[in-house]
């Protein structure tokens, strides 16, 4: 994960890559279904083989735990199958 943007526009953010869309397109599924059940939602880029996931809370203009406690359960959602296979 890296810092993106600044001020009130601060946002911690990482790109997934994948080998085919289907698959990409089933990890965004899937990270909007784990944000529709924390209640707190991303900005997400869906490209043909990667998504690109970023957090930021708008209550606090900026970075929240909430934050990163949803990149962790991103980051769940990745693994074994994407270990070392994440830009960051």
């Amino acid at each position: 994960w890296k810092l993106w943007g600044d001020g009130d526009t601060l946002a911690i953010e990482k790109t997934f890559r994948f080998d085919g869309y289907l698959q990409t397109v089933a990890f965004a599924n899937a990270v909007a279904y784990m944000a529709e059940q924390q209640d707190h939602h991303p900005d997400m880029l869906l490209a043909y083989r990667s998504c690109s996931v970023r957090w930021r809370s708008h209550d606090v203009a900026g970075i929240s735990g909430r934050d990163f406690r949803c990149a962790a359960l991103v980051e769940a959602l990745t693994a074994p199958e994407q270990a070392g296979n994440a830009l960051g």
